[in-house]
């Protein structure tokens, strides 16, 4: 049985790979606007996205469980939390405000996961 640290190693190592690609990504498609490698180039950063996620959910089936019961929480947090968001700012745009695009639902949904954690550690001290 493999420590979890190691699986958050190689998740690191993935999330590394993933900055790299996007940035390349990002360059190849400001460099080359009318190419059809358009797509697989801004297809590319999901590659070590989808290993990240296996190193992940690798990582969260080595918790004992309490630790799962921890990120049960966080992640009900996140998924609600996003949920009311991103409804309420639908709604919003539907009265004229600026209409950000999808990019931006995982990074919120991360960092209410990291609120969600912060708040279900606390309770179980």
């Amino acid at each position: 049985m493999k420590s979890t640290k190691y699986y958050l190693i190689r998740f690191a190592f993935a999330m590394i790979a993933y900055v790299a690609t996007l940035s390349l990504a990002l360059v190849f498609l400001q460099s080359f606007p009318d190419t059809f490698l358009r797509v697989p180039a801004a297809l590319l950063p999901l590659i070590p996205v989808f290993f990240g996620l296996y190193f992940f959910i690798q990582a969260m089936s080595q918790l004992d469980e309490m630790q799962r019961r921890i990120q049960f929480e966080a992640v009900a947090f996140s998924f609600c939390g996003t949920a009311i968001i991103t409804f309420g700012y639908g709604l919003l745009e539907s009265a004229g405000f600026y209409s950000p695009g999808y990019l931006y639902i995982l990074p919120l949904m991360v960092i209410l996961w990291g609120f969600g954690q912060a708040f279900a550690m606390r309770r179980y001290r």
